[in-house]
């Protein structure tokens, strides 16, 4: 699995620590409910990947949302909240097999907390779209 690019086209504060931010991809990008992604930072010489849980439904335009704690030195969350927009970005993804599916005859109800809700909202608004 080879690296993609993506362009980063806004950033929405939600709390104190938590950042949202919006992604174009710049090539083919399809992905389940639930999926990560691996973004690669490049903040100095060696880079690193980290992973995060895409926190948008799947969408037909190639865009997706990260929920991201921005922890203070965090190599990664500091890096990801200091990028402008139209920044490029590479990834690895989608990756993961922590999708889920309602059954018709079914509700679903998810409890999570923090940022950690990010692959619950994918989730949630796929299941809207059934209804």
């Amino acid at each position: 699995m080879g690296l993609k690019k993506a362009k980063l086209t806004g950033k929405t504060q939600l709390t104190d620590d938590v950042i949202e931010l919006h992604f174009e991809s710049l090539e083919d990008f399809e992905f389940k409910a639930g999926q990560f992604i691996n973004i690669k930072i490049e903040d100095i010489e060696k880079s690193c990947f980290r992973a995060y849980s895409i926190a948008s439904q799947p969408r037909t335009d190639k865009t997706f949302d990260l929920c991201i704690k921005v922890v203070d030195g965090g190599r990664a969350s500091v890096w990801l909240d200091e990028i402008k927009e139209g920044t490029e970005i590479s990834f690895i993804g989608p990756i993961g097999n922590f999708v889920f599916e309602t059954p018709d005859d079914k509700e679903t109800v998810f409890i999570a907390t923090g940022t950690g809700i990010a692959p619950f909202l994918s989730m949630s608004g796929e299941q809207k779209g059934k209804k």
